[in-house]
């Protein structure tokens, strides 16, 4: 069904209450919604999105503080992640393994790895980490 971009297709109950969530999703977003980039990957210039990013980051509103703490907690938290992995189970998967996981970069490398697989690669994957 082609939808038309005036909500004709949506009975009056429905149309009014959309466009009421729009005007308070408008509101608390601080006005419109920006348009979206266009083209195709690859064939978009990088000033045109510069338009999206005008007064997101200014160093003139004390944004460089917000986005220092931002990035420090994004550190901490990948640092914490990293700690609380217990190296006998690192060392027992690299004994296990023949692909390098002595390190927990590498083991994470290698967690990713499992949880991009599918049935029983996935399931049989999963035994063997837990075994340890």
């Amino acid at each position: 069904m082609a939808h038309s971009g005036n909500l004709t297709d949506l009975s009056v109950v429905d149309r009014q209450a959309f466009q009421t969530k729009m005007v308070s999703v408008s509101k608390t977003v601080g006005g419109h919604l920006p348009n979206a980039p266009r083209g195709f990957p690859g064939q978009q210039s990088s000033n045109g999105f510069a338009k999206y990013f005008e007064g997101v980051v200014s160093a003139g509103r004390g944004d460089a503080l917000e986005i220092s703490a931002v990035g420090a907690a994004t550190t901490a938290d990948i640092l914490f992640n990293a700690a609380s992995i217990d190296p006998m189970v690192v060392s027992a998967a690299d004994f296990s393994r023949i692909e390098d996981v002595s390190d927990i970069f590498k083991f994470g490398q290698f967690a990713d790895r499992i949880t991009s697989m599918t049935g029983a690669a996935a399931v049989g994957a999963g035994n063997n980490l837990r075994g340890y």
